[in-house]
This record gives structure tokens, C-alpha cells and sequence, in this order.
């Protein structure tokens, strides 16, 4: 349902992208003809490719805006995860303090958490942690949730100006990224999608902040359509 939802609202975002090429288009001097994409006419060779341009670089604008609402408001989680709290009667309660570090879950460095408790499917965990200043293991079993394995860690969530921007601008990249992983060949889709780009163990995810992302994600996807269609039509111009 909420993917449904997403899709419909990206619609707009390809009127976005359409007004954009339209609005380059006329202050620019170009001659305009309505069909599925606007088409141009008349005009300089180098006018025409930044019309057409235009389009990609106005979606991407309006996924980055997005994004930065998302991570401004929500917070990011750093490339260090940090324990904020912990859920009551979860796994990591009474084991985990908030201010402890995870750097390796079973031994292993990770690039997700939640991906790494993931793939293990329910087998107990062990997470090496820093906390003041000393290096301990402790082993949590992870308890079902859905369609994935929860240790009710609550992430600290960064929500500074410059990290929201940072992360912002280079969320289509992370985005697109996953999408090829998720496509290669032997390789198995992170199971929690792509709420899972930004979001590690944290179960009481809001509404807004699930409908956003998949709003953020199928952007990207119709960022990545648009750029390619972008580049045949600037090569025939």
C-alpha cells in the first residue's frame, strides 16, 4: 500500500521535471511543442541539451529538498553507531547503555546493522562495543519483527544543518547504489528495502518518515529513467 502511495506521488515530481524543461526552454528562447516530454525547436544546439537537461537536475533538486526535511527532522544515523537507548524488553535492555559504540557485529565491520542482524536470521549475535574508552562483546538474540530480526537499539541520529545537507545530496547516489547491490548477480535484497538506506534497528519507525522514503526512493528511480532518456535525447539533438 505504501508503495502504491509512493509511486502516485511521484508523479509530480516528473511534472517537476517537465515544467523545468519548459521554463529553461522559453528563457532560453527555444520554440516548445507539447507531446509526452517537451520537445524543442529553433534556437542554439547548446540551449537545446540544457533544456532538456534541466529535467534531471530540477528532480534531483526536489529528491535532495526532500531528503533534507527527512534527515533534518528524523536525524541520520552516522557512520558509527551509537546507542541512544534501548527499547524495554528487547534484546539490547540491561545489556547495551546509551553512549556505546558499535564497531562489528560476529567479528565483522558492517555498513548496515540492521542488514548484518538481518542476515544472520535470528541466529544470536555478537556485538563488539566501545564504551568509556574500553572494548567489550556482548551476544544479543535478536527477536522477530515483521519481515525482519529487531534488537531494540535506538541509534543516536545526527540533525545538524550540514549533516542533513551532506547526506542529502548524496542520497540518490546511496539509493542507486543499492538498487544495483540489490540487482547484481548471487546477491540477496536487504530485506527491510529502502527504509533500510537510512534507518538501522529502530522498530517504531513513523508513518511520514516510511511514506517519505519510498516517496524519496521511487524519486530516484524516475531520477535515474530521466537521466537516461535525458542523455539519448541530448545526443540527438
Amino acid at each position: 500500500m505504501i508503495n502504491l502511495l509512493a509511486i502516485a506521488l511521484v508523479l509530480p515530481l516528473f511534472l517537476v521535471g517537465e515544467l523545468a524543461r519548459w521554463g529553461t526552454g522559453r528563457a532560453l528562447g527555444l520554440s516548445t511543442e507539447r507531446r509526452f516530454f517537451v520537445r524543442f525547436t529553433g534556437g542554439k544546439k547548446w540551449a537545446r541539451v540544457a533544456a532538456i537537461l534541466a529535467g534531471s537536475v530540477a528532480i534531483y533538486l526536489a529528491i535532495v529538498a526532500g531528503a533534507f526535511v527527512l534527515f533534518r527532522v528524523h536525524g541520520v544515523v552516522g557512520d558509527r553507531t551509537a546507542v541512544a537507548s534501548t527499547k524495554p524488553g528487547m534484546p539490547a535492555d540491561g545489556k547495551l547503555v546509551p553512549g556505546d559504540v558499535i564497531v562489528a557485529v560476529d567479528h565483522e565491520a558492517f555498513a548496515s546493522l540492521a542488514g548484518a542482524v538481518n542476515a544472520k536470521a535470528g541466529a544470536p549475535v555478537v556485538l563488539t562495543i566501545e564504551r568509556d574508552g574500553t572494548t567489550r562483546e556482548v551476544s544479543l538474540q535478536p527477536i522477530r519483527g515483521g519481515d525482519r530480526w529487531l534488537l531494540g537499539i535506538v541509534p543516536t541520529r545526527e540533525r545538524r544543518h550540514d549533516v542533513a545537507l551532506a547526506s542529502s545530496l548524496a542520497y540518490p547516489i546511496r539509493v542507486v547504489g543499492q538498487l544495483v547491490t540489490q540487482l547484481a548477480p548471487h546477491e540477496s535484497a536487504d530485506p527491510g528495502g529502502p527504509v533500510r538506506i537510512y534507518d538501522e534497528v529502530h522498530f517504531d519507525i513513523p508513518a511520514w518518515v516510511i511514506v517519505l522514503t519510498a516517496l524519496l526512493t521511487f524519486g530516484t528511480y524516475l531520477l535515474v529513467a530521466s537521466v537516461l532518456v535525458d542523455l539519448v535525447r541530448a545526443l540527438r539533438v
